[in-house]
């Protein structure tokens, strides 16, 4: 039977995420300096045996792969479906200043959000996306793969892939699952 392994990292610490600013696909800042630093240690980390990363084409993650990929030198593939779960209108703010922001935060934690109301997902669209990103790689022949995305969705693949619910997803963390 095959297995593949997959590497996930959330990117390296941005401005907004000092900030706890709501990011999403329209706060698309670039990597702190922190942030690149977390993405050089856990550069040392990876196994060189990935054949191939993909990574969200927001460019906190896209840096992010390109800082990880330095040593490795393999194909860097930009996916749509691994961006980070849409806010709407509430991008660019932090929960703590949002009018029902607790009740909000409490939703987003326990993966009950849905921000279509203001313009953005909900968890079952940001699902979906996640979902067939993994059954389209599952049809590779590869062993170990590498994808780089933001918190939202690394939570899913907890989620889908291990059925945890996980809320503490650090900057630069590297999180390994087991594909059958």
């Amino acid at each position: 039977m095959f297995s593949m392994n997959l590497y996930v990292v959330r990117h390296g610490q941005t401005e907004a995420n000092a900030g706890e600013i709501l990011q999403g696909p329209t706060v698309n800042g670039q990597l702190t300096e922190l942030g690149e630093k977390q993405m050089e240690l856990l550069r040392r980390e990876l196994t060189p045996r990935i054949q191939k990363i993909y990574s969200s084409p927001l460019k906190r993650a896209a840096q992010s792969a390109e800082i990880l990929n330095q040593d490795l030198g393999v194909e860097i593939i930009l996916r749509e479906n691994l961006k980070e779960r849409d806010y709407g209108s509430l991008a660019g703010n932090s929960f703590a200043n949002l009018k029902n922001g607790a009740e909000l935060k409490k939703l987003d934690d326990n993966l009950q959000y849905d921000y279509r109301a203001f313009g953005g997902e909900s968890v079952a669209e940001v699902k979906q996306r996640i979902q067939e990103f993994i059954t389209e790689i599952e049809k590779e022949n590869l062993s170990d793969i590498l994808v780089v995305t933001s918190r939202g969705p690394i939570r899913l693949f907890y989620q889908i892939l291990n059925d945890k619910m996980i809320t503490d997803i650090p900057n630069g963390s590297l999180h390994t699952f087991s594909l059958c």
